[in-house]
């Protein structure tokens, strides 16, 4: 259907998932997260899991430019 087309970015490491504490304050990916909404605004969808690494999945719609 038109306008349902998505891009998806995944990023995954396979550390140890912050099993050992961090000095970071999770900025980043919050940052992220907060540019995201207001670009898109409900239209995307971030998702972090820490199973075997941290793993980052990112959905926006596709063919949008970022203003």
């Amino acid at each position: 259907a038109i306008g349902l087309e998505k891009c998806c970015i995944v990023v995954h490491d396979n550390g140890d998932g912050g099993k050992h504490g961090t000095s970071g304050t999770g900025f980043g990916l919050r940052s992220v997260q907060e540019r995201l909404a207001l670009t898109y605004g409900q239209q995307f969808s971030f998702a972090i899991s820490r199973a075997g690494g941290y793993r980052v999945e990112i959905e926006i719609p596709a063919g949008r430019r970022a203003p």
